[in-house]
């Protein structure tokens, strides 16, 4: 029996040793796989070794080392909770956090994977929501920033919403954080910039309009409208009433179209005349000054007469314009066509004999100033042709080969004609001073006539006549008959000197002084 109770108690013994051995092993286990996922060093563990801790002890250690092992997983289970639960919250907030040039990795491995407690990961989940909270606050200042914009552009539009509308909107909870938030603040933002362009250009145009009609008019400040500047407000206020004073102003324009047709053809006359546009360019203007006599005793026009003054208005423009842009050519033009009048007046003169037989203070000065004007007009006309030819053409390029006139005829051609003249005047004056100069050569070889030896008895006759006296050579011949009291030496008659080459001639000896 007693064996037998010793056997069993063995056996008790044995199971329960058993037991612990089994306990021990998933202890050790379960201890293995807590401190892979929270990370810890198992070198950390304190407890009895197996070779000389007793079982139980071991047991013992085992289970208290476990428990701490699982309260230390649990812990850190609730904060990666926690953290995991603000994190996806702000990411759901920014939606798309991605898009906004920065990377941030969001994976975190599963709690139980090896470290999915550990204190590192936990750190790291710490520095996540960091950095997300960074994209955070730079959505809400970017947000706070379009709704300030907003608000200050529905100001200036005249824009007015309640109260209620603005506490209750996204931007007001502070919740425009998300991308598509962000994107529909953009949207209104745009939409709301656009329509100021629109209120300003139209407020602009209007004013321009006003200012143009109130010149045209000749209003005077107490017939003025004081109008809201645009810089002040672009409420729908504003454009009513600039559409109004427009709408005044058109009024007064239609009663004044009699008068301001006139004016306007008078401004077109004036710069007919600074263009130098002969008759037939002013009439292929058509039907743009035509008369105004059915205007005369209308006191308000129509539609016909408004269109008929924006015709001479827009031909007007055309005119000024055409002015600016060829009023350098023209200035040479006036210029050319003085020396050319100059240079006729000159040609004119020319063959005047008396303008050098004249007498007085301003002769000479006069003889200088044209002998100046002769060589100004060879050396200047020419330098002025080339330089008008050299704008006209560009002139012409700039404006689609359309020809520039002065008085009816291309500036071209006129150059081209005068050049041509010049030249034919040039050879004409060369022929005829050859033929002068032949008709001399002829005139001197005629009166050159031999000499013929005469006979003793007939050299007395042999003696030279004198060409006729003219009549204005007559006082100076008879002033030098007049006796003179100086004493003059006599030369030899012409008569012995003759007779004595003749008797030389014939061989005779040389007769005695007489």
């Amino acid at each position: 029996a007693l064996r037998e109770q010793l056997h069993q108690i063995v056996c008790e013994e044995s199971d329960a040793h058993t037991q612990l051995l089994t306990e021990v092993s998933h202890m050790k286990e379960e201890a293995r796989v807590l401190i892979l996922k929270l990370g810890e060093d198992s070198a950390d563990v304190s407890g009895p070794s197996d070779q000389t801790a007793h079982l139980v002890e071991r047991h013992k250690s085992l289970r208290s080392f476990t428990g701490l092992l699982q309260a230390r997983a649990s812990e850190r289970t609730e904060a990666r909770q926690s953290r995991e639960k603000k994190l996806h919250s702000m990411l759901a907030e920014l939606e798309d956090v991605q898009d906004e040039g920065g990377h941030l990795d969001t994976a975190l491995p599963l709690v139980d994977e090896p470290g999915g407690l550990s204190e590192a990961l936990l750190t790291d989940i710490d520095r996540k929501i960091d950095d997300v909270a960074e994209w955070h606050a730079a959505r809400r200042r970017e947000a706070a920033s379009l709704s300030g914009k907003i608000v200050k552009l529905k100001t200036e539009l005249g824009i007015a919403e309640p109260s209620s509308v603005l506490s209750e909107s996204p931007c007001a909870a502070a919740h425009c954080v998300s991308r598509s938030a962000l994107t529909a603040l953009n949207e209104q933002l745009e939409l709301l910039e656009s329509e100021r362009d629109r209120r300003l250009s139209v407020l602009n145009e209007c004013a321009e309009c006003i200012a143009a009609l109130q010149q045209k008019l000749s209003l005077t400040d107490e017939e003025m409208t004081l109008l809201p500047s645009p810089d002040s407000g672009l409420s729908q206020q504003a454009l009513a009433a600039y559409h109004t004073e427009l709408e005044r102003l058109d009024q007064l324009k239609m009663k004044s179209m009699a008068r301001l047709l006139s004016e306007a053809k008078e401004r077109v006359a004036i710069l007919w005349q600074e263009l130098h546009m002969n008759d037939g360019e002013r009439e292929a203007s058509g039907t743009v000054c035509e008369p105004l006599r059915r205007l005369q005793d209308v006191e308000v026009a129509d539609a016909d007469d408004e269109e008929m003054l924006e015709a001479v208005e827009k031909e007007e423009r055309r005119l000024r314009e055409r002015l600016e842009s060829s009023a350098k050519i023209l200035g040479l033009m006036k210029k050319r066509e003085g020396i050319l009048a100059q240079r006729a007046e000159m040609l004119a003169n020319v063959h005047d004999p008396s303008r050098l037989l004249g007498k007085g203070v301003g002769a000479g000065a006069r003889l200088l100033q044209e002998q100046k004007l002769r060589v100004a007009v060879e050396k200047d006309l020419p330098k002025m042709n080339k330089k008008l030819i050299e704008l006209v053409t560009v002139w012409q390029q700039e404006h689609a080969g359309e020809e520039l006139r002065y008085c009816g005829e291309t500036i071209l051609k006129q150059i081209a004609d005068q050049e041509s003249e010049d030249d034919r005047r040039r050879e004409e004056d060369k022929a005829r001073k050859e033929a002068e100069k032949l008709q001399k050569i002829s005139a001197k070889k005629a009166s050159e006539t031999p000499r013929v030896a005469l006979p003793t008895g007939l050299a007395h006759t042999n003696r030279p006549r004198t060409a006729p006296v003219p009549k204005e050579n007559a006082p100076r011949r008879a002033e030098s008959s007049k006796p003179s009291n100086k004493a003059t030496p006599r030369a030899p008659p012409a008569v012995a000197t003759e007779a004595l080459r003749v008797l030389q001639e014939l061989g005779a000896g040389a007769p005695s002084k007489t």
